[in-house]
């Protein structure tokens, strides 16, 4: 998955706000991917240096389309080599000497994911603080955003098997959307909302005797 640092992350979302637009030889290879199976959905090819090894990063739409395309993340390695073929024939065509392809690491995988990470993140805490507050359900203790997920904790256990099937889920999710909804630039959210994973103050106390650390590595 990218991630929201990554170059061929950042880069897309500057192609995307139409800030930016694909160089030649990738512009190419986008043409070419897009008229492959599967491949419509392609928007933008980047090539970045990733832990000192080149890497030409094939960012879809959706997982879907990774999936339809490279048959999933990272995609399978017939994909890589007739991506990477074709990237070799357009540096020839385009008499771009000079871009690296030994050693080269061919990466197919999505924006959408990435994006909604992104959103989740930027909603500022004292936003989440309101948004429990509005909620106003004294069961819940604690709402944290949390990768693609908004981390809901109630008070109890007894208290999470009580309410989980009395619509709160449902309710939370509908209630988030305009929370987040000034954060997600794409669109992606709106398509895919945030939905609710539910824990306990009790199990984090018990189990992790109040350590973040050790609960984000146990629930990631």
């Amino acid at each position: 998955m990218l991630h929201v640092s990554h170059e061929a992350y950042t880069e897309t979302r500057r192609v995307l706000a139409g800030l930016a637009e694909p160089h030649a030889p990738y512009k190419a290879l986008i043409d070419w991917i897009a008229h492959q199976p599967g491949g419509g959905n392609v928007i933008n090819v980047v090539y970045w240096m990733w832990a000192k090894r080149p890497c030409l990063t094939v960012v879809m739409e959706r997982d879907s389309d990774v999936v339809a395309f490279a048959g999933g993340e990272p995609g399978n390695s017939e994909t890589h080599q007739r991506i990477l073929s074709r990237f070799r024939e357009i540096l020839i065509e385009q008499r771009k000497t000079k871009i690296v392809t030994e050693n080269i690491l061919v990466v197919v995988t999505a924006f959408a994911p990435t994006t909604r990470i992104e959103a989740n993140h930027k909603v500022p805490p004292e936003a989440v603080f309101a948004f429990l507050y509005e909620l106003a359900e004294p069961a819940v203790w604690l709402i944290k955003p949390h990768f693609e997920v908004l981390r809901v904790f109630f008070h109890t256990n007894d208290q999470l098997v009580a309410l989980e099937h009395t619509g709160i889920r449902e309710r939370i999710t509908q209630s988030y959307q305009a929370v987040i909804a000034p954060y997600d630039e794409f669109g992606y959210v709106k398509e895919m909302p945030i939905e609710p994973v539910f824990d306990t103050r009790e199990r984090f106390e018990d189990v992790y005797k109040g350590d973040w650390q050790g609960y984000d590595r146990d629930n990631p």
